[in-house]
């Protein structure tokens, strides 16, 4: 048998039971992030270029982030948005991706279906002490 020490700030305080026969809201946090979850497809513009910036990468303990659209991009028409994560590139997971590897992934079609979590912000890296600040 266990005993439990109520301490004396405690005593007095009334217990929050909810009321019969209900529950307490359970949040599924895998539920809210497929949420958030878009798919983007953007094509090379007829120089070559996406319209977009990234940066991030495993080696700064970041995820790949977009960083700038292009006014009138393709990036910018196919509504990829600063602060997006990449998720997912051409069925190529960027999750723990270095950015040369990201870079690769990124440049080697003329057409880039991308999985992108609307996260909003884009992370800051400061090297004093390898903080990271959004």
């Amino acid at each position: 048998m266990q005993l439990f020490i109520i301490p004396p700030c405690l005593r007095h305080m009334p217990l929050q039971t909810p009321p019969p026969g209900a529950e307490p809201p359970v949040e599924n946090p895998s539920r809210r992030e497929n949420e958030d979850l878009h798919t983007i497809t953007v094509d090379k513009s007829v120089d070559g270029k996406l319209g977009f910036s990234v940066r991030g990468g495993s080696e700064h303990g970041l995820s790949i982030f977009v960083s700038k659209v292009e006014d009138n991009s393709t990036a910018e028409d196919a509504g990829l948005l600063v602060g997006d994560k990449l998720v997912e590139v051409n069925g190529i997971s960027l999750e723990s991706i270095t950015m040369s590897s990201a870079v690769k992934v990124l440049t080697g079609n003329n057409r880039l279906r991308m999985v992108v979590r609307r996260v909003g912000k884009v992370p800051g890296i400061r090297y004093s002490k390898e903080k990271t600040t959004w």
